[in-house]
């Protein structure tokens, strides 16, 4: 799938028991550095996202706003180090979402800004079996590979059997306290 100026290979809206894999996601390079995310889901509930390669500068606004029991494992999310983006699961709407997700047996290279960064409230999230690498990009990033609300209710957010590199620049775990 190849993006224009702006879009995203998935974008839906109350999305349901689906399954999204063998896909490549890539951005055209005739365009001038587009926002483009690979898939753009809100209020996803039970979707399976597996066995795809990403390469988009925003990979994926899912899950986020309302998501529940879904599920992320076994892709390949590869950002280009020289480009400084790269963010792989961002969410910046003020819906909340309960979960549950699991973000597991993924391969992330170069994650620039960030593996999970979500500004709304988003409980029962497990992270585990991943192997992140990360690189010094062009604009060293510094910031914690995880963000989250710290509304959210920690107890429900595990970090599991996880292979986490940091070639060049070091990055803490957490973008906050």
């Amino acid at each position: 799938m190849k993006g224009g100026n702006t879009g995203g290979g998935i974008f839906a809206c109350w999305m349901s028991d689906c399954d999204i894999f063998d896909n490549r996601f890539v951005r055209t390079k005739e365009a001038p550095e587009p926002e483009f995310y690979g898939i753009k889901v809100r209020q996803g509930t039970r979707c399976h996202v597996h066995h795809n390669t990403i390469e988009t500068n925003f990979s994926m606004e899912f899950p986020f706003e309302n998501d529940e029991d879904n599920e992320i494992d076994h892709n390949l999310f590869d950002f280009d180090a020289k480009a400084d983006h790269g963010n792989l699961i961002s969410g910046f709407g003020d819906a909340d979402a309960k979960g549950p997700a699991l973000f597991h047996n993924n391969l992330v290279s170069n994650p620039g800004r960030g593996v999970i960064w979500i500004n709304e409230v988003f409980n029962h999230i497990e992270v585990r079996n991943n192997h992140i690498l990360t690189r010094t990009t062009a604009t060293p990033r510094s910031e914690g590979l995880f963000g989250f609300n710290p509304k959210c209710d920690f107890k429900t957010i595990v970090f599991k059997d996880n292979l986490i590199e940091c070639v060049g620049e070091p990055r803490p775990l957490l973008r906050a306290k």
